[in-house]
């Protein structure tokens, strides 16, 4: 999964949502990114994407790695709210050029409780292997 980089110093994007089986999973994996990011120049905005119909058949998106097929852009958003992580606000729901319907969040992280819970996720991510 990415994290990257936009023309805008205030906004970081999360790419690849629908790769990771769980919030937690997708998580876990933007911990070394958010870090070596947001550490040293934090950014007031991140934002995500998720389908939240296909406008074609799902068998067809196997070649995009996707491993869910719906529901995972809101379930993020819950799990960022579940976890104190900061407030997450979401657009209104619209159709893209692929026949796809999309919905947009905007995530203002609470940097406080964020590291916190990336050192959480980085113990799970490690202790498996001591």
């Amino acid at each position: 999964m990415i994290a990257g980089e936009t023309r805008c110093c205030g906004v970081l994007e999360i790419d690849g949502l629908s790769s990771h089986e769980t919030p937690r999973a997708a998580m876990t994996s933007l911990i070394d990114r958010l870090r070596n990011r947001c550490t040293t120049m934090p950014v007031p905005f991140i934002t995500f994407v998720g389908v939240v119909a296909y406008g074609k058949d799902e068998s067809a998106l196997d070649h995009a790695r996707v491993r869910r097929f719906n529901n995972y852009g809101q379930e993020f958003a819950d799990y960022i709210v579940q976890n104190d992580l900061g407030n997450v606000v979401e657009s209104n729901v619209r159709a893209s050029w692929s026949g796809n319907t999309l919905k947009m969040w905007i995530w203002e992280p609470d940097y406080f409780n964020l590291w916190d819970h990336l050192d959480e996720l980085e113990r799970e991510r490690v202790e498996p292997y001591r």
